[in-house]
């Protein structure tokens, strides 16, 4: 990832001009794969933290922000986890009940409180990963089809 400073320019109702410009910094790349939002909903029935496993009575609850194939940024009122937790992540996509393991990479903090926590699926299973892939697929064809139908109707 790069980062530049530049200029913008609306040139037209769907274009816009951008003007690079010599200062430039390199940024660390965090992930490997392009994330959608999305708003599926997961349990979390187990976590691990510094090598002790808690089972929790009654299931956390959380929201996925966003998605792609190695992990998801989520979002959780009712439970505060650290950086290096390791959460089982239950939910469904596709029609598929799937239950992946995830480490907390990141706990994502917005005006001083807590937004969401960046997450990398740890191992998941090869059906799993088509089935994340199938459901990554789904959620771009959708947005290409809202794109396309607000062009439309223009």
């Amino acid at each position: 990832r790069v980062k530049y400073c530049t200029r913008i320019d609306v040139c037209a109702e769907l274009q816009v001009n951008v003007t690079l410009g010599d200062n430039f910094a390199l940024l660390e790349e965090r992930r490997r794969f392009y994330k959608l939002e999305t708003d599926l909903s997961a349990r979390i029935s187990l976590l691990t933290r510094d090598e002790e496993e808690i089972t929790f009575e009654q299931p956390v609850f959380a929201k996925f922000k966003n998605i792609n194939i190695g992990g998801v940024l989520l979002s959780c009122s009712s439970y505060e986890f650290q950086q290096g937790d390791t959460i089982m992540l239950s939910f469904q996509a596709m029609g598929k009940d799937m239950d992946i393991p995830a480490k907390v990479l990141r706990v994502q903090k917005k005006d001083g409180k807590i937004d969401g926590y960046g997450c990398s699926f740890l191992k998941p299973k090869t059906w799993q990963e088509e089935v994340l892939a199938r459901y990554i697929h789904k959620i771009q064809c959708d947005q290409m089809d809202t794109i396309k139908n607000k062009i439309n109707s223009r």
